[in-house]
């Protein structure tokens, strides 16, 4: 079953962090269902900015959260360094 606009596993609407971006497939999944994402990708940052360029972008590095000073609904994490760097970028 795919969820809905209504649905509370929807991500209609979601603030979403995506950290490792990466090729952006989660990103554009996410950006599809008409989330609000931002994009941490330093590596393949140019590439993602191509493939979605109506996705905010930035570079993070994956241990500095992109959006410090505001709230996110949902984050993804994929290739941080290690558990240490990532228990102390994100509280």
């Amino acid at each position: 079953m795919t969820p809905s606009r209504n649905s509370p596993s929807a991500s209609y609407g979601a603030r979403v962090a995506d950290i490792g971006a990466s090729t952006g497939l989660a990103t554009a999944l996410l950006h599809v269902r008409d989330a609000h994402v931002i994009a941490d990708e330093p590596g393949l940052a140019p590439q993602l900015r191509l493939t979605l360029p109506d996705v905010l972008v930035v570079l993070g590095g994956g241990n500095r959260p992109p959006t410090a000073s505001e709230f996110i609904d949902i984050l993804t994490i994929r290739d941080l360094p290690g558990p240490h760097e990532a228990a102390c970028g994100y509280r």
